[in-house]
């Protein structure tokens, strides 16, 4: 045991184990991200071929115009913020990035990279592997806030086509 930091190997396998866990969480989390927003723009694709297909039907009257020219401007809404949760975005951070970082890895060759890392004490290893963690939830906190966005577009959107047929069947009668 090292009478100086009080950690001994034990320690570091815990911590590490923790900070593995964590980031696999944040790499799941992403994942569930990106599966919803890929059902939202099938579901914004469904609803606007439906209301594309059938434009002369529910533009009988002028608040069926309304309402079918606020449902294309929340889905199209929905789909923007959708296609923004999907889509990986460079987060500005106030420190470089270190080792563990994807963009770093991917800039060198295979052998330099992994004699970089394993040339690094420990504690800095820990550190980037922080550093990832870190990168990655503020990452997956955008793309839940650019989720929830299309998500309550796309309410919007499906509450005013439904307004819109309710109104062309009571107003069709």
């Amino acid at each position: 045991m090292d009478k100086k930091t009080g950690n001994d190997d034990t320690d570091q396998n815990i911590r590490l184990a923790v900070l593995e866990s964590i980031l696999d969480k944040s790499y799941r989390f992403i994942g569930i991200v990106d599966q919803r927003a890929s059902i939202v723009l099938a579901a914004d694709g469904a609803m606007m071929g439906l209301v594309l297909a059938s434009l002369s039907d529910l533009f009988s009257n002028s608040y069926g115009v309304i309402l079918i020219f606020g449902f294309m401007i929340s889905a199209s809404v929905s789909i923007a913020y959708a296609f923004r949760a999907i889509r990986p975005s460079h987060i500005k951070m106030d420190e470089p990035l270190g080792v563990m970082y994807f963009g770093h890895i991917a800039e060198k060759k295979r052998c330099d990279y992994i004699s970089e890392v394993l040339t690094k004490p420990i504690p800095e290893v820990f550190e980037n592997l922080c550093n990832e963690i870190y990168t990655l939830s503020v990452i997956v906190y955008y793309k839940y806030t650019r989720l929830k966005i299309s998500l309550d577009a796309f309410l919007l959107a499906l509450i005013l086509l439904l307004a819109s047929l309710l109104l062309k069947v009571i107003v069709g009668r």
